[in-house]
């Protein structure tokens, strides 16, 4: 668990320099290929480059904090999830800790951990919503510029930097975010062993609750409440940018 906590944050640091060595490498380009050259338009622009570079270091120190933030809540129901399911996997290895007591504390925590996915999706959905909406077309729209323009050093370089910071912040948000969606159901298989086990029908009919619960998929981060994230949600937009850009290079 150490291990991805620092694997993230490392993620996200080099994100971070990504995208503010793109920030500077765009800079760099403005001062060496102005597109005015009379003194006026010249200071003018200037101005409005200045402006625009200050809102965008602003917005990604916004977006870094915001995704910082989302991290730290999806560790927290992943540590939860794991815990549950832990105790699911234990009791199918050893079934006299199966008992119709463990079998209902599990049900529960298991249902206070969905109640709180809900609480957090009803705040994150705005800011998933939001992050994709903008950085999907973004992404898309550099890589095109990338491997299909023909773009100066300093374009290449800075199209570069930010396709990486934009990537990594959708691959770490995007993991994060299915992760839960896996964790959540990742005990149903060792629930469904306990029905074939010698139990009584009272642990069997909490077993059978549990299961019905988790035949429902609608566990974990959605995106405005149009879409819950999971891998194979995450694998079809991916799938669906690839082929985009793989069809407009004829």
């Amino acid at each position: 668990m150490e291990r991805k906590k620092l694997i993230m944050i490392v993620v996200m640091i080099t994100s971070m320099i990504f995208f503010f060595v793109g920030i500077a490498f765009e800079a760099s380009f403005y001062f060496l290929y102005p597109p005015v050259k009379t003194e006026g338009e010249h200071s003018c622009h200037w101005i409005i480059i200045s402006i625009y570079l200050g809102l965008l270091v602003n917005a990604t120190f916004l977006m870094y904090a915001s995704m910082s933030e989302f991290h730290m809540t999806c560790s927290f129901m992943q540590i939860c999830f794991k815990r549950i399911n832990e105790k699911v996997r234990k009791m199918v290895c050893d079934l006299s800790t199966a008992d119709i007591k463990s079998v209902k504390a599990v049900r529960k925590c298991h249902n206070n951990c969905i109640q709180m996915v809900n609480r957090a999706n009803d705040f994150w959905k705005y800011y998933l919503f939001i992050l994709y909406l903008f950085f999907i077309p973004m992404t898309v729209f550099q890589s095109y510029a990338m491997f299909y323009s023909d773009l100066k050093l300093l374009e290449i370089i800075s199209s570069l930097m930010w396709l990486t910071s934009n990537s990594l912040v959708m691959i770490v948000i995007s993991l994060n975010a299915s992760l839960i969606h896996t964790l959540a159901y990742k005990a149903y298989n060792d629930l469904y062993s306990l029905t074939v086990t010698k139990s009584s029908e009272e642990i069997a009919y909490e077993v059978n609750i549990f299961l019905n619960r988790l035949n429902y998929d609608n566990v974990g981060f959605t995106c405005w409440n149009l879409l819950t994230i999971t891998p194979n949600i995450l694998l079809t937009v991916a799938t669906a940018v690839i082929t985009y850009l793989l069809a407009m290079k004829k």
